[in-house]
């Protein structure tokens, strides 16, 4: 009888479980599935009645509505930043910190929160959830997809700074600029006190310290420490280059570099003299 009530258990344990067709995500009530797919498109049903901005989840919704009544309780003691809870606030201090307690599987590199670590994997599995329902085409990020979808309407959203008139077509583009005009550099080395603007030049710049490697060539698996690294290592693949073993100078073309070896050919050939 015991072993009947197990197996009838683990049925309805699996029967709960609702999953998304696009993405696997598992879900235990159907409606959390239901707000889950809604991510996946550009469906969003619930509006600010403040700033008319759209989101997919009425929990979203909620969270946002802290912006405009100003309930930010829980402050960051290094920059005085307010947050609405603590998760938000523990998360945010790991930016002084340096703290990067979620690691890659793949290829080690470390990141503050585990939303970051989600979109890193993307970039190992290949997967693109967001799918343009026009071209086909597939993104990480449902923001890049939004992005996207302007070439298919012929709209454009302008952001402008109000400082400099300089135009941007995300809001958080034009966030990161405003840092610029203030002066504001929130992110901090811990090892060095070396300032950051922007979270991705604080990142590349903290592996100097740490010794990681976390960008790999696709071709040859060779590590380096820097995007850019990476991207001038690639070319070598892409292009042939000839490299004269007696002075180390390089070629691109093979009768460049064969015209030259002749300048280090102690033997001039000369044209034969006919006998006759």
């Amino acid at each position: 009888m015991e072993t009947n009530k197990k197996g009838k258990d683990s049925s309805l344990q699996k029967k709960s479980k609702y999953i998304c067709d696009v993405c696997n995500k598992s879900f235990k009530q159907k409606y959390s599935l239901k707000n889950h797919r809604l991510t996946h498109t550009e469906e969003k049903p619930f509006v600010c009645e403040v700033c008319t901005r759209c989101f997919h989840t009425v929990r979203d919704l909620k969270k946002h509505h802290i912006i405009h009544t100003d309930r930010k309780q829980h402050k960051c003691e290094v920059c005085e930043k307010g947050f609405a809870n603590k998760y938000s606030l523990k998360q945010h201090n790991r930016v002084h910190t340096g703290e990067r307690p979620y690691k890659c599987e793949v290829c080690d590199k470390r990141f503050g929160d585990v939303s970051s670590l989600h979109k890193h994997n993307l970039v190992h599995t290949g997967e693109r959830p967001f799918i343009c329902d026009i071209c086909d085409r597939g993104f990480r990020q449902s923001t890049n997809l939004k992005e996207h979808y302007q070439i298919h309407t012929g709209e454009k959203q302008h952001h402008l700074c109000e400082i400099c008139n300089k135009n941007f077509s995300r809001v958080s583009a034009l966030n990161r600029h405003l840092l610029i005009h203030v002066g504001e550099k929130p992110y901090s080395c811990t090892m060095c006190n070396k300032q950051f603007t922007r979270k991705d030049n604080f990142d590349n710049h903290f592996i100097i310290h740490t010794g990681e490697r976390p960008y790999a060539c696709e071709i040859c698996n060779k590590r380096f420490n820097n995007p850019n690294s990476v991207k001038k290592h690639s070319l070598t693949h892409v292009l042939k280059i000839y490299t004269c073993e007696t002075c180390n100078r390089t070629f691109k073309k093979l009768s460049d570099y064969k015209k030259h070896r002749l300048s280090h050919s102690e033997v001039q050939i000369k044209p034969e003299k006919d006998s006759s």
